[in-house]
This record gives structure tokens, sequence and C-alpha cells, in this order.
């Protein structure tokens, strides 16, 4: 009973952290200074064709889960084809964030980079709690996760090569589209750094105040 009830609550944190993250992405993107690394190539495809970004994003984490199990074959373990479930579910989460959003244009310079600051923060929640689940991947943490694993390379590395590359791919899709560069700026750019610079400093204070609880017990 005790391990059905802590599966639940597993899972439950699980959704939590995929909507913190879909609200996050959808922030960073209505501060209309670009998009995340992550949703690039759904973003500008959401400018071509009809789907929205929520959509795409599902689509494309489809594509990894199937990435990840060419290329561990038999090794891929069963149980993570459950990430198959979490693409609909973010991007269900993305397309809410965007409706909640949908009404705020911010004017100001100053207003859009708050706007992108928070998103990222809350992106960086969304990942930790996801973290704290350890249950199934994220289909783009979990592709990143078996090419580090399967060709022993660092994971920041693939990491960073792996939002790059889809970056690269976005900008490609909206040249040969519009003829030039539409959907990635510079909130591209500064949201993949502080993403990852919000999860290690929201996973120092995790580990301070785990100390502290421990201390008082």
């Amino acid at each position: 009973m005790r391990n059905v009830q802590k599966v639940m609550k597993q899972y439950i944190i699980l959704i939590i952290g995929l909507l913190v993250m879909g609200i996050g992405i959808a922030m960073v993107t209505q501060a209309e200074l670009g998009t995340t690394p992550i949703t690039s190539i759904s973003y500008v495809l959401s400018f071509i064709f009809p789907l929205t970004i929520g959509q795409f994003t599902t689509f494309l984490t489809l594509l990894f889960v199937l990435v990840q199990v060419i290329i561990l074959g038999k090794d891929f373990p069963k149980f993570q084809y459950l990430q198959l479930l979490i693409g609909p579910v973010l991007g269900y989460f993305i397309d809410l964030g965007m409706l909640i959003f949908t009404y705020y244009h911010p004017s100001l310079y100053i207003e859009k980079l708050i706007l992108l600051i928070i998103g990222c923060i809350m992106i960086a929640l969304g990942v930790i709690l996801q973290l704290v689940a350890n249950t199934i991947f994220n289909p783009a943490d979990g592709i990143i996760k078996v090419i580090s694993m399967k060709y022993k390379l660092n994971f920041g590395r693939v990491k960073i090569a792996f939002d790059s590359l889809q970056v690269i791919i976005a900008a490609l899709i909206s040249f040969w589209a519009f003829g030039d560069i539409q959907g990635i700026r510079e909130g591209t750019i500064i949201s993949a750094f502080l993403v990852g610079f919000f999860i290690n400093r929201i996973r120092k204070i995790q580990q301070i105040l785990l100390k502290k609880r421990q201390h008082f017990r």
C-alpha cells in the first residue's frame, strides 16, 4: 500500500512539474523575445502550419522517444515507453499557458525581460520537480541521457549541442519559409543560460533546506 502511495505521489509531482514547465515555456514565448531552445522548432513550425506549439512539441517528443529506441535497441528500458505520454501532457500544458497569456503583450522591453526571467524560473522549477519525481524521463532529456550514456559523452555538453542543433534547425526552417529568421531572438539564448543557472541555484537551496531539516530531527 505504501509503495502504491509513493508511486502515485511521484507521478503527481511529475505532472505538476510538467504543468509548471509548460507555463514557463509559454511565458518565455509570450515575452516576444524568442522562445526556448526546446520549443524553437515547434514555434517556427506553428507560424507555417495550422497547429499549435504544444501540438508540434508533442510530435517532436514522440520523435525523441523513437530516436532513443533506435540508439539503444533492445536495451531501451520498457517502462521508458511511458515517455510517449509525456509529450501530449507537456504539449497540452504549453498550449494552456499560451492561452492564459494570450492577451498579455508587454510593450516595454523591461517588461519583456521580466516575463522572460520569470518564465525561466518556472521552467527551472518544473525541471527540479521532475527530478524529484524520479520517474520517467522527459523525452527531450531522455534523448540527451541516452546519447551521453551510449557514446560516453558529458551530459552537459550533449545538452548544449542538442539545444544548439534545435535552434539551428529552427532558424533554417524559418529562413526557408520566410526568407529571414523568425521566432528566434535574444530571449532564446538568454533562456538557454538562465534555465541552467536557476536549476543550479534552486538545487543548492534545496540541499541547504534538506541539511537544515536533518539537523533539526
